[in-house]
């Protein structure tokens, strides 16, 4: 029997009785601190049973677990039996997060353990024929007192002072208002949590795409002068890639509507500075060029950056601009003339490769369909 008496014995009931209660919302419970109570001619051990919500709200006890001296164990689902009249099983009576009451911090666990001991003591010494409500039971009673708030704490004085008894028809309706009640609140609730939700996503992309803009504008760019043009267009085009491909709707704890602002704010943070270490890698990887001294790859690069900056003030402007139209018309003419100047072959195929993506972003209107190196120059130089 000693081992009722030990915290894994909570643990186990957790595990093992978590389907056997039908007003648990979600398969999941917390198994509370023991009382004794007297049923019929036998005193059992007995554990309040409550739900283990999402969002650690504490609401009324939904079932209680008996165990008699021999180890039995008996079952009262609050949605048959109960002790009390408090029939809304939705209201919230404390937060497991303020950890004055919770059971599941180290300190808390270490006195519950010490208080089943206690109990234990107690019950071993039991007389069924006398009162056991003595001031050692007192004594326990006043600790675990203060694991739980005084208005939660009345479930506790209630099932000592009264039966269990089979819920009746008036019981009945008057969970079914409090249920139709909590379904409303709880529809409203989720309205709201998906707005904040929606709004904090909302603010963690700006917040990442216009620090990252900066960042790259301001802190990247200047360092390829050294690097001429060539670097540039391979760093805008590894870029785009990295950036169609940077999914932040996986980073769910820079917009969880239950996190509060400083956490959120610490997270994004992280968040960003791992793209920024990114963002260096790609540098590093795109100035490890061989080319940038040789005038003809670099002339290219420049006449294929113009036609970049023509398509960015177009696209900025959503409109044609004759001036313009005639640079790009010329870019294209340079670029043409002089591609096979190229003589190092996989340059010549790179350059080709991007003047064609441009030609295509030239009369492509939807911007998921650009290309990677259009996609970056728009990224990085749209106004914030």
């Amino acid at each position: 029997m000693y081992s009722v008496f030990k915290y894994n014995f909570i643990l186990y009931l957790q595990k093992t009785y978590k389907n056997k209660f039908s007003l648990s919302l979600n398969k999941k419970i917390i198994v509370l601190p023991p009382i004794l109570k007297k049923i019929g001619l036998k005193i059992y051990v007995c554990f309040f049973v409550i739900n283990k919500n999402f969002n650690n709200d504490v609401n009324r006890p939904i079932g209680l677990i008996c165990v008699s001296r021999n180890k039995k164990i008996k079952i009262y689902d609050f949605n048959e039996y109960d002790f009390c009249t408090e029939n809304n099983f939705y209201k919230t009576y404390y937060n497991f997060s303020n950890k004055n009451f919770c059971l599941n911090t180290p300190e808390n666990e270490e006195l519950l353990r010490i208080y089943l001991q206690n109990l234990y003591n107690i019950y071993s010494k039991l007389n069924i024929f006398k009162d056991f409500y003595n001031s050692d039971y007192k004594n326990y009673l006043s600790k675990i007192k203060n694991f739980f708030p005084e208005k939660f704490f009345n479930f506790y004085k209630l099932l000592q002072n009264n039966n269990i008894k089979q819920i009746g028809i008036q019981d009945n309706e008057e969970r079914k208002i409090y249920y139709n009640q909590y379904l409303k609140e709880e529809k409203e609730l989720a309205q709201k949590k998906e707005k904040l939700e929606e709004d904090n996503k909302q603010n963690f992309y700006n917040y990442i795409n216009n620090n990252l803009k900066i960042f790259i504008r301001e802190e990247v760019m200047p360092s390829f002068k050294s690097y001429g043009s060539f670097s540039k267009l391979s760093f805008y085009n590894e870029i785009g890639n990295f950036l169609k491909n940077n999914k932040l709707d996986e980073h769910y704890n820079c917009f969880n509507p239950e996190l509060n602002n400083k956490e959120l704010t610490q997270n994004k943070l992280e968040v960003l500075n791992k793209l920024k270490v990114s963002v260096i890698k790609i540098y590093s990887k795109t100035i490890d060029q061989k080319y940038y001294k040789n005038n003809n790859i670099d002339t290219l690069s420049k006449v294929l950056i113009v036609f970049l900056n023509c398509l960015l003030i177009e696209e900025i402007n959503k409109s044609f601009s004759s001036n313009f139209e005639e640079e790009i018309k010329e870019c294209k003419e340079i670029f043409n003339e002089n591609i096979n100047h190229i003589t190092i072959e996989k340059v010549k195929e790179t350059l080709q490769e991007y003047y064609k993506d441009l030609c295509n972003d030239y009369l492509e209107s939807c911007s998921k369909n650009f290309s990677n190196i259009y996609y970056a120059y728009l990224f990085i130089f749209r106004h914030i």
